[in-house]
This record gives C-alpha cells, sequence and structure tokens, in this order.
C-alpha cells in the first residue's frame, strides 16, 4: 500500500470513528448542537451582565474566548472532533472572510469574527428581549433564523448552493 492509500484509509477511519462517537462536523445534528450550545453561551453572558455579575469588558472579553473555542472546533483544531474536509482554514475560513463578518480586522480569524457577530446578534436579542417585552415565540423565531444560519455556513452548504448558482447562470 502507498502513502496516499495509507492517508486515505487513516482519513476514512478518522471519519468512521467521529460519526460512531458522535463528534463528527459533518453531521448536522453534531453541528446544530454545537451552535445551540454556542447561542446557549453566548445569552448567559448577557444575564450575567444584565444582572450585575459581570462588566462591559467582562462580558466581551469572555465572548471574544467562546467564539474562538467554537472557532477551534470547526477549523478541526480541538481533540474529540472529527473535521469534514470544508473544516479548514483554505475553505471554511476563506467562505467566512468573504462574508465579511463585522469587525473582521478586530479579529485573527475570520471563524472567529463569525461566532464573535453572531454571538453578539443573540446578545442583542435578549437584551431587546427585556428592554421591549418581546414574546418568547419571537426570540425564539430570530434565535432560530440566526442558528439555522451559522449551521448551513458551517456545513458548506451555503457555499455549495452558491457554487451551483455560479455554474447554473
Amino acid at each position: 500500500m502507498d502513502r496516499a492509500e495509507a492517508n486515505m484509509q487513516d482519513g476514512l477511519r478518522a471519519v468512521a470513528q467521529g460519526a460512531v462517537s458522535g463528534n463528527y462536523l459533518g453531521d448536522p445534528r453534531v453541528v446544530d448542537q454545537l451552535v445551540r450550545d454556542f447561542l446557549a453561551f453566548a445569552v448567559s453572558i448577557n444575564v450575567e451582565l444584565q444582572t450585575g455579575v459581570i462588566n462591559a469588558d467582562a462580558a466581551e472579553a469572555k465572548l471574544v474566548d467562546l467564539s474562538k473555542k467554537y472557532s477551534a472546533i470547526f477549523l478541526g483544531e480541538t481533540p474529540g472532533y472529527v473535521a469534514q474536509p470544508w473544516n479548514s482554514p483554505r475553505r471554511l475560513e476563506f467562505f467566512l472572510r468573504a462574508k465579511k463578518p463585522p469587525h473582521l480586522e478586530d479579529y485573527e480569524r475570520a471563524t472567529d469574527a463569525y461566532f464573535a457577530a453572531n454571538g453578539t446578534a443573540a446578545i442583542m436579542l435578549a437584551m431587546r428581549a427585556d428592554k421591549r417585552g418581546l414574546t418568547e415565540t419571537d426570540v425564539q423565531q430570530e434565535l432560530t433564523t440566526i442558528r439555522n444560519g451559522m449551521v448551513r455556513a458551517l456545513m458548506g452548504i451555503e457555499w455549495e448552493e452558491h457554487l451551483r448558482a455560479s455554474e447554473a447562470a
């Protein structure tokens, strides 16, 4: 067996082990749960901020740390998660950079900025809900929209649709 075949078998074995362990980033259920967890943690930062447990600077630092943690997972840098080929600096990072998340220049990686932007959106939604008395249904609908957009981007679905539309044109 040559080196290419050995590498392919090792890669397939890793994907199979990840799929069995439930941590394969090509599984929409895994990605959806990770995004749900990220958004829940982001909203919990708002709770800490609103109750005076932390100040605005500490809230920002927590969101940056949280964003970097989830960015590392989706770039295939966190042990225990099996990345699909999409989860790489050459693919996911390039795609998210092209999306131009807010404050991209303030972050080392586009994935960090992407998570921070979506975490900020969730926190702002929670703040609006507190101040304007949004219904639980309204809040859940907006969070679902954020979550679905993140899952589509993080799984490469949005990119694939863009490519198909470009080919059809």
